[in-house]
């Protein structure tokens, strides 16, 4: 049977049967693209695209690209009431993201709340961000700051780069800071351009996660600790792999790790096409440091991987901060 396979044009399998092209190549040894099991795609950060936000951000990871946008809003306290600041995400993946997402009823109807719903807790959460700097006037009023996240184009490994740009956005972001309050109108009126003086908004830590698909390879063995990637002794039939492809997500399984300061945390996503491999989780900052993570194999052995991709996706991060701060220092010169 095996023979019959190799027979078939690796471009014909790929198109009549995904699944078992992935299978076929894993067998192998290979990835579609080339990668090793813990590369990740050429990937590329940009800032400060849209000019009437007050902070903004691309991010491409191959096929996969995410722009973020934040807009600010005066949020004002009702009666008996105290405010802040805060934050709210919305996710849209629109039909240009590819066939999958033409469906207004198909597998990812519910993805854009569910990613939403995750972004938030994620960029809200105490351990990232001080919603106290929000504040315009102690207890009356405060910034809110909508994060609009948009898929352009979409090659699997959504929830990453999804996260990736809406931080990004957030760090480009700056708030005004010499509001003034019209009592007669009992509104906040923003200043002239010479008497503006904005804040950058600063996080604690960036919460950023690496996924990983577990794809079989076909290579059958019997084994006490089950026929998933969660059990034992199942490094030959089980291949783990990092930023993956749409294709490598609907081969297999989905493992999420999420990085938020020293605290890594392990998630069952499910955000891709594939399923998710449901491994018990740490919430960021309460358990979720490395001592928490000896719960499964595969976690132990991937996490020194998601810490080494994690690591470079940040220097990146910096550069284009520094960069942007550059770039606005000069403006002000000017």
């Amino acid at each position: 049977m095996s023979s019959s396979r190799c027979e078939v044009p690796p471009e014909v399998l790929k198109k009549v049967h995904p699944d078992l092209f992935q299978n076929e190549i894993l067998c192998v040894g290979q990835r579609e693209d080339g990668r090793g099991s813990t590369g990740i795609r050429p990937y590329s950060f940009c800032i400060d695209m849209f000019p009437d936000c007050c902070g903004s951000a691309s991010v491409r990871f191959g096929g996969t690209c995410f722009v973020a946008a934040v807009k600010a809003y005066v949020s004002v306290a009702k009666e008996d009431t105290t405010i802040t600041g805060s934050i709210g995400v919305t996710v849209d993946l629109p039909a240009i993201c590819g066939a999958d997402f033409e469906d207004i009823a198909g597998p990812h109807s519910q993805t854009s709340s569910s990613l939403a719903t995750l972004l938030k807790d994620f960029i809200s959460s105490e351990s990232v961000i001080d919603l106290q700097q929000l504040c315009i006037e102690e207890g009356k009023a405060g910034w809110h700051l909508h994060v609009s996240v948009m898929c352009l184009e979409f090659d699997g490994n959504g929830l990453d780069v999804a996260l990736a740009a809406a931080v990004t956005a957030l760090e480009a972001a700056r708030v005004e800071t010499a509001l003034k309050y019209d009592k007669r109108f009992k509104t906040w009126r923003l200043p002239t351009i010479e008497e503006s003086k904005k804040k950058k908004v600063v996080l604690k830590a960036r919460p950023l996660t690496c996924t990983f698909a577990a794809v079989g390879t076909g290579k059958s063995r019997s084994s006490r600790g089950g026929g998933g990637p969660g059990g034992s002794n199942q490094s030959d039939q089980w291949r783990w792999l990092a930023d993956p492809s749409a294709a490598e997500e609907r081969s297999g399984s989905l493992m999420t790790m999420l990085r938020v300061g020293p605290f890594v945390s392990v998630l069952s996503s499910g955000l891709g096409t594939g399923n998710s491999l449901l491994i018990p989780s740490a919430l960021q900052g309460k358990g979720g440091s490395a001592s928490g993570l000896d719960i499964c194999g595969p976690v132990k052995c991937l996490r020194k991987s998601a810490i080494r991709i994690l690591d470079e996706i940040e220097l990146e991060m910096d550069r284009v901060n520094l960069e942007g701060q550059s770039n606005e220092r000069e403006e002000v010169g000017l």
